[in-house]
């Protein structure tokens, strides 16, 4: 465990706090400012949005790092773990007065808050998650309802276009009854087909009459 300071100007968030570590790490000095982009070193990479949360997980991730800086220092490993199993003792002898006393309880309510933030963030992800699969599915249910639609439209217009044409039959029927009960075309017709009778009748006279003489002709040659 390990204890740092961040110390805020009056004019935070427009200007940067500065950042102090207080527990030996092998990473960082004690009791001195450090450098980073985060602190008041750098002024002009300042960020009034960022929150004290945001600070303090900046330096977690510095401190991983072997970036040399203003404030820090090289260790070994091994003398970094060495530090790590010191810290709380170190924390206990020179805090005493800090989180009244008791720094075991203060991190045991830090790693609880810790992991119910980190279930709310993985319940929130799947809220989200939820919820896209929700609209993906009413996205879907448009798309096949649409797809649905073409085919109805298609034999809705095909029906049309049948009743549009026996439609046009119809239409033309009546043309053509209309054209023959037309007066003019009818007397046309009957004028026509007297003729015909005519020439029927003339045609079986004529050939009466001829029976008639060759008949005539054989009497008269057999007298």
């Amino acid at each position: 465990m390990y204890v740092g300071k961040l110390v805020f100007p009056s004019e935070y968030p427009m200007k940067a706090p500065s950042i102090h570590m207080l527990t030996p790490s092998g990473r960082f000095q004690i009791n001195t400012k450090i450098c980073m982009s985060m602190s008041d070193f750098h002024p002009e990479s300042w960020n009034p949005l960022w929150s004290v949360a945001t600070i303090i997980k900046g330096v977690q991730s510095f401190m991983t790092t072997e970036e040399g800086t203003t404030g820090g220092m090289k260790a070994s490993e091994l003398d970094r773990k060495k530090f790590a199993r010191l810290s709380v003792a170190y924390n206990r002898k020179t805090f005493p007065k800090l989180f009244q006393g008791d720094i075991d309880a203060v991190f045991e309510a830090a790693d609880h808050a810790r992991q119910k933030a980190e279930e709310e963030t993985i319940k929130s992800g799947n809220s989200h998650a939820d919820n896209d699969n929700n609209k993906l599915s009413r996205r879907e249910r448009r798309l096949a309802k649409d797809n649905k639609s073409v085919p109805r439209q298609e034999e809705k217009s095909k029906k049309q276009h049948q009743q549009d044409i026996a439609v046009n039959k119809d239409v033309d029927k009546d043309d053509d009854n209309r054209s023959t009960k037309d007066p003019e075309e009818v007397e046309k017709r009957r004028k026509r087909n007297a003729k015909k009778r005519a020439k029927q009748k003339s045609k079986k006279a004529a050939v009466a009459a001829a029976v008639v003489v060759v008949a005539q002709e054989e009497e008269e040659s057999n007298d």
